[in-house]
């Protein structure tokens, strides 16, 4: 009996390494990154986590024009662009003489390395890979963040504590480039054939491939209400858990809790959204995806709730391990409805242009958080703003037409 193995899976695996690699390097590990610049330029704090605001900003900025190319042009190209990107920001970090260049670096060259190698790319590229198993395919790729942020962060570390640190930021980059290149090159297919599109998605081949990747024009795009509405019903979803974790540990603090277990909550929530998004990926192909958010909406507001209501550490773990699972599910819902209703082939752009009104919600839930408290003394209300964010999010969820072809946008592309 002959064995076909699908070359998709190949996909997965690139997709995986590289959101590893991405989230890791670049966000994940900023704090060991910086913590030589701390003693270097000796910078505010402030001033150094705008390293994290700035790339946050820029690939928000950017991320249309690139989620577009890597819908028009070579994904495998575009990627590999991404990787020389990243190790070359590490290599240029490495003879940084002041904080401004520290800053400039992780606008242009992190902030374009992050959507090139993290899951704006990755989802373009299994959208048109899969059909029947498109979640399962995407989960596995995105718990890639989670793997590589337990991995880089500790062997950056160490390469620090090893070496002058302008020498281990040179390794680093240089290991970056050899561990995504060689494998973007010889495993990156940008689109299946026909005939592997049909027997993936258990169709015949006369109709498997029928989507073409056309640039959406942006007076359709927004225009369409459905856009709007998984615009805002996403960013609702990401910039709440995004927001708790920047200020737990001043949250716990104000409960008399240790620093060291604050820290600990955050590693809970991190190991709950890996759980989440891998039980998401095993069952997002077989369920209805408005009621599967509606469940993430619905569980991101009980684990508000309880860190509202909690007076306990025990509490705070179960509160951390709802919420957790919940945002764990987000990027995947997002990815799998948004190849439902624009097609498997815009993805990247339609991810792209989404970004622009997600980003302000991610960016400003967390200082907005912390704003509360300094009027307040607490952050009760927040807790509960967020959770009216929630309920609104329900109210544009049962507005959503997630059956492909019903939006203004995909209506105009057909």
């Amino acid at each position: 009996m002959k064995f076909n193995f699908y070359q998709g899976w190949w996909q997965v695996a690139v997709a995986l390494l590289l959101q590893g690699v991405s989230a890791a390097s670049i966000f994940t590990g900023y704090s060991v990154v910086v913590a030589p610049f701390k003693l270097e330029f000796g910078p505010s704090n402030m001033v150094l986590m705008l390293g994290m605001t700035v790339t946050s900003l820029c690939s928000g900025l950017l991320s249309p024009s690139i989620g577009a190319a890597l819908d028009r042009f070579s994904m495998r190209r575009l990627m590999l662009a991404g990787s020389a990107l990243v190790a070359v920001g590490f290599l240029l970090l490495s003879i940084t003489t002041s904080m401004v260049q520290v800053l400039v670096i992780y606008a242009v060259f992190m902030a374009m390395g992050s959507i090139l190698l993290g899951p704006i790319a990755s989802s373009a590229l299994l959208a048109r890979w899969f059909t029947r198993r498109r979640g399962l395919a995407m989960g596995i790729a995105a718990s890639g963040s989670a793997i590589g942020g337990l991995l880089l962060p500790p062997l950056l570390q160490m390469l620090i504590d090893s070496y002058e640190w302008r020498d281990a930021l040179r390794m680093f980059g240089v290991l970056i480039f050899a561990l995504t290149a060689p494998v973007i090159a010889l495993l990156v297919i940008d689109r299946p054939t026909p005939e592997q599109q049909a027997a993936e998605a258990g169709t015949a081949a006369s109709t498997a491939g029928g989507d073409t990747a056309v640039l959406e024009p942006v007076g359709s795009v927004f225009k369409d209400r459905n856009f709007w509405l998984i615009a805002m019903i996403i960013g609702i979803l990401f910039c709440g858990p995004m927001a708790l974790v920047s200020n737990i540990i001043q949250f716990v603090g104000g409960m008399g809790i240790e620093a060291s277990e604050g820290a600990l909550l955050i590693s809970i929530f991190s190991a709950a959204t890996f759980t989440g998004k891998m039980l998401c990926a095993c069952i997002v192909d077989h369920i209805n995806k408005r009621l599967g958010l509606a469940v993430t909406l619905c569980s991101l507001a009980v684990g508000m709730l309880l860190f509202l209501q909690a007076q306990g550490f025990s509490l705070l773990v179960v509160a951390c391990l709802i919420t957790g699972m919940a945002s764990g599910t987000a990027l995947l819902f997002w990815s799998v409805i948004l190849a439902q209703v624009y097609g498997p082939n815009r993805v990247g752009q339609m991810m792209g242009k989404m970004n622009l009104i997600i980003m302000p919600l991610t960016l400003l839930a967390p200082p907005l958080f912390g704003w509360v408290f300094d009027l307040t003394g607490s952050y009760a209300n927040a807790f509960m703003g967020y959770m009216l964010m929630i309920l609104l999010a329900l109210m544009f969820l049962s507005q959503v037409q997630v059956d492909s072809g019903k939006s203004v946008a995909a209506q105009a592309a057909s």
